[in-house]
């Protein structure tokens, strides 16, 4: 049996009108994440709302639970506060002595729910809450496909509804442009899911290893075999746009844009994938993020895992994603807090090492590395947080000039290749 943490949202351009479903659907246990979307020419709101649920439930498995999140209240109402059960006992006849609207979805979805262990959690809708707002778009986006994919209307009137969501100049690529741009600001990564990753050798290496959502690419970048092979390659795999060089100068986030940008689907491991390898390195609130993508940069070239306590960068900025040199496509990532990493550590039975200036630290050759080795670097201004150096073996690096410390990206690739060295 699984257990899935799923988000729902129904839309419809006018009530009755055009409408769409939406479904976000996590496995809790793997972390992996599924986005499910349709529409309907002519329908209302509440039974896009059905639809949604239906349709997220139907990709889980008898005796699975499940966590729904949603705004509707005609769903909460219904499971929560008791309308299902009546309309049931009273042959599906409301109190108003009315049959009940929608009866032919909410039979199926009750046939679903019966079948699982489903809980309903209304949440506030356009409140922030991640998951709602990224499925209310997705909502909407299919409830716009099916009005431009089935409509028999006037082009003019199609649009109007297409600029009711997206502005007056809306167009696919402009849609995805604005996206873009907002992937340079960490809330809207987080809200959506995504990041960026730019250049040639960036775009060829995430061809093989994560998903690609769209890109664009300016006529410019098409100066050589190598970038024409690469557009031919990935408008195969994936919506790509050609702009201009000013629209694209606008969406990059480098001082010197090289004329091709992919958006991609976030893709963090499980705790479980972590446990994998050895060694694991990890950061305790590390912030510079050219020290974060070196440190994962180096990791991969020895195969090792990373864990990110809070504190750390982003690792998904975009100087993350540069300075890693595409080490983030394949790398395994988790993020954890520092509790969970040393309940984490214990349970996988890691020994922790800590790398910090204390009386009682060991220098690091004369350390015997474990098998399952952790070892945890920290910033530079405030190194290993006091809770984890409590729980770990500490280890140091002698210096013999007068600088303070060692670059963190620089200590992590000293003791990185020690622990090599030991093992050969």
């Amino acid at each position: 049996m699984s257990s899935f943490t799923i988000y729902t949202d129904g839309s419809c351009l006018n009530n009755p009108g055009p409408g769409g479903w939406a479904a976000v659907i996590t496995d809790n246990v793997t972390g992996e994440r599924e986005e499910i979307s349709g529409g309907v020419k002519y329908t209302t709101n509440n039974r896009m709302e059905l639809m949604a649920a239906i349709s997220a439930l139907e990709k889980t498995d008898e005796g699975d639970s499940a966590e729904i999140f949603t705004d509707s209240a005609y769903l909460k109402k219904a499971f929560n506060d008791g309308w299902l059960e009546n309309w049931k006992r009273n042959g599906w006849i409301t109190t108003n002595k009315k049959n009940v609207s929608n009866q032919d979805l909410w039979q199926e979805l009750d046939e679903l729910v019966s079948k699982r262990d489903v809980v309903f959690r209304w949440v506030k809708g356009h409140s922030g809450t991640s998951g709602n707002e990224w499925c209310d778009k997705l909502a909407r986006a299919a409830a716009v496909n099916s009005v431009i994919k089935n409509s028999n209307e006037d082009k003019t009137e199609t649009l109007k509804l297409t600029d009711s969501l997206f502005g007056e100049d809306f167009n696919l690529p402009t849609k995805y442009l604005k996206i873009a741009k907002k992937l340079q600001m960490k809330k809207y990564r987080q809200e959506f899911n995504f990041f960026v990753a730019e250049g040639l050798r960036l775009c060829e290496m995430a061809l093989s290893s994560t998903k690609i959502e769209f890109g664009f690419f300016t006529e410019e970048f098409l100066k050589n075999e190598r970038a024409e092979e690469l557009v031919k390659k990935l408008q195969v795999l994936t919506k790509l746009y050609k702009i201009p060089s000013d629209t694209f100068d606008k969406i990059s986030d480098t001082q010197t844009p090289q004329g091709i940008l992919l958006v991609l689907r976030q893709n963090l491991s499980t705790p479980e994938d972590v446990a994998k390898k050895s060694p694991i390195i990890v950061l305790d609130g590390v912030q510079d993020p050219g020290n974060v993508g070196t440190i994962l940069r180096t990791a991969e070239a020895f195969d090792c895992a990373v864990i990110l306590l809070e504190g750390s960068a982003d690792i998904y900025n975009s100087k993350v994603v540069r300075s890693s040199m595409g080490a983030i496509f394949s790398l395994p990532v988790a993020l954890m807090t520092r509790e969970e990493f040393l309940n984490f550590a214990q349970i996988k039975k890691f020994e922790v090492s800590a790398t910090v200036l204390d009386p009682s630290a060991k220098i690091y050759f004369k350390h015997k590395f474990k098998k399952k080795s952790a070892i945890v670097f920290g910033s530079e201004a405030n190194g290993v947080s006091e809770e984890v150096s409590d729980s770990a073996k500490k280890i140091f690096i002698p210096m013999q000039g007068t600088a303070e410390s060692l670059n963190v990206s620089t200590a992590a690739g000293i003791i990185i290749s020690e622990i090599v060295r030991q093992r050969s």
